[in-house]
């Protein structure tokens, strides 16, 4: 709850009062001396944005993110090499940033984690990026970066992905309901039309054609951004 005490007077000088113990004007005053002595005090601004106020932590998903990390990191096939972490190291090899994951997998070692997933993927989807980002860190950490634009030290930090396969069950399309939204689903369908796979502007440098003025490293949204 915000609040704001605003002062009427100096501490030091009370205001005078008039005979019927109301607040008076003094000497030559009135109300009109004292609606403007009321203008003139300066009312403290409310930030409401106010940098006190802590984030929203949600916990649910940084321990999802903690326990997705886990499994990725001990997940070891029948030979007892590291599946995921073996992955992970050879993404700069394929110049990849996607990380496939065995739904199976995960089913088998934290079915919990699984169904949470699941379940709640749209909420947590951000959350398993950020594992597979913290692993690429630790094992590849000159893949971590990438320089964007024509400045050498314009370094960002590159975005990873989690695709999933094997998971139990498929939905037609005319099968797609709303309770689905935000869920992890396999879908089953006939493609009748493709188009060509053109490339996805992250970062552009624009050129102002009447100042010359170069503008370097403009974020570019899912759409041309000036």
């Amino acid at each position: 709850m915000l609040s704001a005490a605003v002062p009427t007077s100096d501490p030091a000088t009370p205001m005078p009062l008039d005979g019927d113990g109301d607040v008076g004007a003094g000497a030559g005053g009135g109300l009109a001396n004292a609606a403007a002595r009321a203008k003139a005090v300066r009312r403290p601004t409310i930030n409401l944005l106010n940098d006190r106020i802590p984030p929203v932590v949600d916990a649910t998903a940084e321990a999802a993110c903690i326990d997705f990390q886990r499994f990725l990191t001990d997940f070891t096939d029948d030979d007892g090499v590291p599946y995921y972490l073996e992955q992970i190291r050879s993404l700069p090899n394929h110049d990849s940033t996607t990380v496939f994951v065995d739904f199976a997998h995960l089913l088998q070692s934290d079915e919990l984690l699984a169904e949470l997933i699941k379940s709640q993927y749209y909420r947590l989807d951000p959350y398993l990026k950020k594992a597979v980002q913290s692993l690429v860190q630790q094992h590849v950490p000159h893949y971590l970066h990438i320089r964007v634009g024509m400045s050498d030290e314009a370094q960002f930090v590159r975005e990873f992905w989690v695709s999933w396969y094997n998971t139990s069950g498929f939905l037609r399309l005319r099968e797609l309901r709303t309770n689905h939204l935000g869920t992890l689903q396999a879908i089953t369908g006939t493609v009748t039309r493709t188009s060509d796979i053109r490339p996805e502007l992250l970062y552009g440098t624009f050129q102002c054609e009447d100042c010359g003025t170069i503008m370097k490293d403009v974020e570019q949204e899912f759409m041309y951004t000036q």
